[in-house]
């Protein structure tokens, strides 16, 4: 018999980093050994993935019907509806032969294009380097927790929502962080390790 999950509930705050580390960890309910793995898939069931929810993507559908939007393709249609009525009726079906053929090329880019990207995305998803159980492990970013113990490097990409990552730097040298997408600010953050004795 399974044990029912327990529904974490994250403080919402905005001076995560300005906190001792061991204020931010009593309050996530976590410790300097990291989470066990048990809880961290317990947190990441009810609070979802660490990523953005994107928008829903285009059909193939619309995809093909807005090859249609532009004002030239507009205005070849009216031209090859004018032959048609004129008489002209080759002169209409190469016309629209090749509005048809046009879109079908465009269409065809598009959608090679857009599974492109999502493939790229895939491959570029970005690791991150937890303590789980006492132990570090990589994982994907979209699977870090609060709570989470992170241990980063020089060039590492932080996936949180607060401008100094996840809380307050416990050992190491002072970071700048670059805040990028959704950031409002122009200037890398400066974050300095504070020791126990120090922070507060």
């Amino acid at each position: 018999m399974t044990e029912p999950r327990v529904a974490v509930t994250i403080p919402v705050r905005e001076d995560w980093h300005t906190r001792s580390p061991e204020d931010v960890l009593a309050q996530l309910g976590s410790s300097v050994n990291g989470l066990p793995a048990t809880d961290a898939e317990q947190r990441l069931a009810t609070n979802g993935p660490n990523e953005l929810k994107e928008s829903k993507g285009v059909s193939p559908l619309q995809m093909f019907l807005g090859q249609f939007k532009s004002l030239i393709v507009w205005i070849l249609i009216a031209a090859g509806g004018i032959s048609a009525v004129l008489g002209e009726v080759v002169d209409a079906v190469a016309i629209l032969a090749i509005v048809v053929l046009n879109a079908v090329i465009g269409f065809y880019q598009e959608f090679n294009a857009e599974k492109s990207i999502a493939a790229l995305k895939k491959m570029t998803a970005p690791q991150a380097k937890v303590r789980r159980d006492g132990a570090f492990t990589s994982i994907p970013a979209s699977d870090v927790v609060a709570g989470d113990v992170l241990a980063l490097e020089a060039g590492d990409l932080i996936s949180t929502g607060t401008p100094s990552g996840v809380g307050p730097l416990r050992h190491g040298d002072t970071v700048e962080v670059e805040i990028e997408g959704i950031g409002t600010l122009s200037n890398p953050v400066r974050e300095e390790a504070r020791s126990p004795q120090s922070a507060g």
